[in-house]
């Protein structure tokens, strides 16, 4: 008899019964719904970070640039990649240029960004470091704006240029500037 028990013990099949895939899921479903804004506030603040490091990122190189070679050296906003367009368009992208009227001189194209997401917004058409690495005039101020719909004050960016050329990145305070 000792063989027979042996040989029929009651085991349990491997695998999930419907009930517990069907809970399965709705748990899932439950978390995803919970995590999916979180995930995409996540995804707009790296697009932010990202976009104002590339900013910080190609001013530097235009300072040490302008050091390196001894003469002025420019960023300007470009739609084109190749010729700076006298506008304030800065987040459709921008070039680092010894002359803006020569290609050969361009050393540098920072990619456009998504308007949908992220504006570049500024007073100035340009910034120009002199071979001493200052950039003269007053200080500037690139704006960066979320432009999602639930964008608040702490969402947006602002990277300052001072007149020596060192860029700093603060979070704009009071009312929200990207408004209108």
């Amino acid at each position: 008899m000792d063989k027979l028990q042996r040989g029929n013990r009651h085991t349990r099949p491997h695998g999930l019964t419907l009930l517990e895939l069907l809970m399965a899921i709705a748990l899932i479903g439950i978390l995803l719904s919970i995590g999916a804004p979180t995930f995409a506030d996540l995804v707009a603040r790296n697009r932010m970070a990202v976009a104002v490091n590339a900013l910080i990122a190609h001013l530097q190189f235009t300072r040490s640039e302008a050091i390196k070679r001894g003469v002025p050296v420019q960023l300007c906003p470009s739609a084109d990649g190749a010729t700076c367009t006298g506008g304030q368009a800065w987040h459709l992208g921008y070039i680092v240029t010894t002359d803006e009227k020569d290609p050969a001189a361009r050393l540098r194209v920072g990619g456009a960004l998504d308007p949908n997401a992220i504006q570049i917004r500024s007073n100035r058409y340009r910034v120009i470091y002199q071979p001493l690495g200052t950039a003269g005039g007053s200080n500037q101020t690139f704006l960066f704006c979320d432009q999602r719909a639930a964008a608040t004050v702490d969402d947006h960016r602002k990277v300052v240029l001072s007149n020596v050329g060192r860029p700093r990145v603060e979070t704009p305070s009071g009312e929200d500037p990207c408004q209108g």
